[in-house]
């Protein structure tokens, strides 16, 4: 399909290199084509990838938008992304990631596997126009404890919209928060996803 709007376009297409991961864990150092190897402090694995690809595109426009070495280096260790695999509270932990499709879903809960050893618990609400039955399945896989809710916005799912819910329902997410974070042990991880919406905000009730 790429190839076939490239050629439709008369665009040039350009691969990504391949990645050589140095440091497997936050933060993560990788080394990308001829660059000093980069170090990257955001929490999620797949962050890798899309520093790669932005990495990528700064080697293609170098000669129209030269950036220095150090630059972009900096702008690598720097970035920062609210909301995406984003830890706002310790014991119990607090993750917040604004997944609001199955692909998202998968990479979330691929990132999530070095908490696997923790309890973890998971806060879910999402917008009326997503397919959250996929969505759910695959947070089933991560835990077995779903809890969902919803929040003041005119496209957010409420119990009604919901297909034979298999999960607890708390309307007020607020409540559901509250009981969670009480609820969840102090070594565990209470995941807050579904919605980018719903995870901001979460985010605002915890970082004001």
């Amino acid at each position: 399909v790429v190839e076939h709007v490239v050629q439709q376009t008369k665009s040039v297409l350009t691969l990504r290199q391949p990645i050589e991961v140095m440091a497997a864990k936050p933060p993560f150092v990788f080394r990308y084509g001829k660059h000093q190897p980069f170090t990257l402090t955001m929490s999620a694995n797949y962050q890798i990838e899309n520093a790669a690809l932005a990495i990528e595109a700064v080697d293609q426009l170098q000669h129209r938008y030269p950036i220095k070495e150090e630059e972009l280096q900096a702008a690598i260790r720097h970035t920062f992304m609210p909301g995406r695999l984003e830890v706002i509270k310790q014991q119990p932990m607090i993750i917040l990631d604004g997944a609001h499709n199955t692909g998202g879903v998968q990479a979330l809960i691929q990132a999530m596997t070095h908490h696997q050893h923790r309890s973890i618990y998971v806060l879910f609400a999402a917008f009326k126009d997503k397919d959250v039955d996929p969505m759910l399945t695959e947070l089933a896989k991560l835990t077995k404890f779903i809890f969902v809710t919803s929040f003041p916005h005119g496209r957010a799912r409420k119990k009604s919209d919901y297909h034979q819910l298999q999960f607890p329902y708390i309307e007020d997410y607020h409540q559901a928060l509250s009981v969670l974070a009480k609820g969840v042990p102090a070594n565990g991880v209470l995941l807050v996803t579904g919605s980018l919406a719903f995870v901001g905000l979460v985010r605002q009730t915890w970082i004001p």
